[in-house]
Formats: C-alpha cells, structure tokens, sequence
C-alpha cells in the first residue's frame, strides 16, 4: 500500500488499479501486495459484490488510517478502462505476518459492496402508487430509493398496469421481488423478470429477453467470437484453461412438475385458480437447443400455493416467473478463461464442444449457445493469467439428443449473427 495523493499506475502487466480513499489521500495498492482481488456479478443478484486480500506495509491502518468505512476504486481492462466504486462491507480479519524494520505487517481481508447493495436492504420505505405500470414503479424505485444514476443498462417494459400497489414499509429489494413476480414483458409478452447490476450497469430485463440474444461476443475489431475447449493457438483470448459440468438432479422436479396457484377476488367473493405443467409452461419460453432438460413430467399435485391476487394472469406470470427461474439453472458448466472486460453477466456466449465420439466432430449434446448466470474475476499476483474470469453457463436446453423420450423445444435460439459491428 502507497499513499499518494496522486493516482499512479500500478504494475504495467496488471491492468488492475485499487485505490482506497481515506482521509489522508488516495492509498494505491501496488499489485505485489493484492494476495487476491475478486468480483462477482451474477443475473440473480441485485449488486456486484467482492472480496480483497491485501497485505499493509506501511501500517496504514494506524497512519492513513484505514478504519473500514472508506470506499474503493477498481480500474480494470485489457482494452478499455471500466471503472467501478464500491463500499466496503466489512473487514473480516487483520493479521500480523511478519516484520518489516520492527513493524509487523499486516495482512488485511475485507468484503466489499456497490453502494446500491446498501440501499436495496438497509432503508424501508411507505409508498404508494396507483394505475401504474410495474416497470414505471421499479424506474420510480430506482431513481429515488437506490443510490444510483436512474438509468438502466437494459430497462424491459411490462404490460401489467396495478390499480393500487402499497409497499408496506418494505426494502427496495423486497419490493421489487414482489413486483418481478408479477409482471410480463411489453416486447415479448413472457414473465420472469431479473433485476441486477454488471459490468454493463442496472438491469431490469426478462429471462425470455436474454434467451433471445443472437449476437455473440466479438473483439475490438468486431469479428465474432467463440469459445474453444481445444484451441492449438496459446494465445486464444477464448481458449478454455479449465472446466467442470453440473447437471440436473431431481430436488427441483417441486417446483418444474407443476402446480396450482390460488388467489381471491373479493369483489365476486370467489376463489380465482391458476394451474400450471411442465410441458405447457416450457413451451412457452426460448430454449437455446432442441431438446429440454425433461422428459414429460407433467404433475400439478407437487405445489399448491397461496398467493392472495385476484387476477389468472397474475397468477400466471408468477408461476411462469418461478418456473424460467429455477429451470434454467439445472445444467450448468463452469468455465476458467483469461480475463477480459467484454465478459458480463447476462451475455450469451458460443462453445465449439468437441465430440467424445470418435467419428463425430461436435458434442451432439454440449455444443452451441450458454447464457451466462455470472462471472467471477479474480487477479492476483501470483501466476499467469494476472486476470482469471470464471463464467458460470446456463445450457439451458440441449443442442440435440439421442434420449428421444425428452420433451422438444417449441421455441428454439441457436441462430448467431457473424456480421461485424
């Protein structure tokens, strides 16, 4: 750690800058001393969070001092600069490690937030709106309750117009799950909404939407990019250093079978149901392969669920919304690559997956679109790469299948644009 008032550039192979701002001045770390600097954004999370590692040679915490309250800058990118600013969390453990001229070192862990993580959980509000959109209320929550900008990377429309919504001295994130639920798309008519924040910015943007995406990621050139499990090219930006597969297991078949959701129309003084299939629910949604992940396991006796609306479409969207969520996260790959700001949460990426039979050329199964759930990166100075990136991928659906007894994919994405941009 170094105090500066001015900012000063790290090591010329880190690409990686973290500036702590205390009372004092700005305290760059120099990269020999980040042990491991991690961040994680994730389309099921309202904010990137992080961790950092660091050792103090200076004693900053009695001279700057460092007391945990004081936020951090992070500058990162291989081609471009992306800069974000984050609060610290909290300062989970200070060790002594060793001395240097009769002052020990210090070894500083700490979590770290963005500043919207705080206002999402921490302040309730009572407010109330009446004949409004869902969307315009979450655009009305984020441009007075959160500490952010107002504006949105990606911002869907809903349809549903609510004649009254009452937040009943709820967190932001409390009622903006709430609203998520129940609200479909203007564009392309589907629930199952997500609200997050990624290197890109604020999200407010349905799965289905996502599921859409036919551009790939491309380089600074614009020339399409994909993804190689064996590259002959050491240098390929998008060659995979390493991988692991988790596939389905039967603990969510509750929440995929079926269902029925209950509400309560208090003007007819009568129940209002709404059941729900597999089949039925997942041919509504876009797949990025042939073949879903089930067979036919059509059952509305797993869950009956209360929810208090008065209105089937409501309904409907909330069992569909509960549905996409949870099904597109039953196969996943986690993917180890060399780090790179064109990577976000929420992109769709392409893997050329070779087959494991012999006189197959592509992974009949494996092979083609993932959606990406989340990415972590991690750099340190220890090892190439400085900057790792872990991509956790939704496969989705499969390319193709010999297990014939799955169910088919109505809608199907595994189109991808080759244009430059």
């Amino acid at each position: 750690m170094s105090n500066a008032d001015n900012s000063q550039n790290l090591s010329d192979t880190s690409n990686l800058r973290v500036i702590i701002t205390t009372q004092s001045g700005d305290a760059n770390l120099e990269m020999k001393d980040i042990i491991e600097f991690t961040m994680i954004e994730d389309i099921f999370s309202g904010s990137i969070v992080g961790k950092l590692i660091f050792i103090d040679r200076i004693g900053g915490i009695e001279l700057l001092p460092f007391v945990g309250h004081e936020p951090i800058t992070v500058i990162y990118g291989e081609d471009g600069e992306i800069q974000k600013t984050f609060i610290i969390f909290s300062v989970s453990a200070i060790n002594s490690i060793g001395q240097l001229e009769n002052y020990d070192m210090q070894q500083i862990e700490l979590y770290f937030v963005e500043p919207l993580f705080l206002s999402l959980i921490q302040r309730k509000f009572s407010v109330s709106w009446k004949d409004k959109k869902i969307s315009d209320i979450v655009k009305d929550i984020n441009s007075n309750m959160l500490m952010t900008d107002g504006t949105f990377a990606q911002f869907e429309d809903s349809k549903e117009i609510l004649p009254y919504f009452y937040m009943p001295y709820w967190t932001p994130a409390e009622a903006i799950k709430w609203l998520m639920k129940r609200a479909s798309s203007a564009e392309n008519q589907m629930p199952g909404y997500l609200f997050y924040s990624s290197a890109k910015g604020l999200n407010f943007v349905t799965l289905e939407k996502l599921l859409r995406q036919t551009d790939l990621e491309k380089d600074y050139k614009g020339n399409p990019l994909r993804y190689y499990i064996q590259s002959k090219a050491p240098n390929d930006p998008n060659k995979i250093l390493g991988f692991s597969i988790n596939g389905i297991d039967y603990q969510s078949f509750i929440d995929l079978k079926g269902g029925i959701k209950y509400g309560y129309d208090f003007e007819k003084k009568s129940a209002v149901t709404k059941d729900y299939k597999y089949t039925e629910t997942i041919s509504k949604f876009t797949m990025l392969g042939k073949k879903t992940m089930f067979f036919n396991i059509n059952d509305t006796r797993t869950k009956y669920d209360l929810e208090g609306d008065n209105d089937e479409k409501l309904l409907q969207n909330i069992a569909f919304h509960e549905f996409i969520r949870r099904y597109v996260q039953q196969y996943q790959v986690h993917m180890t690559v060399k780090g790179h700001e064109r990577r976000y949460a929420g992109m769709v990426v392409d893997i050329i997956w070779p087959s494991t039979v012999k006189d197959n050329l592509l992974h009949k199964s494996l092979e083609g679109k993932y959606l990406v759930k989340s990415v972590t990166n991690t750099f340190s100075s220890k090892g190439l790469p400085y900057w790792k990136q872990l991509l956790v991928l939704l496969k989705v659906a499969y390319g193709d299948s010999n297990y014939k007894a799955l169910v088919d994919s109505t809608k199907f994405n595994m189109d991808t644009k080759t244009t430059k941009i």
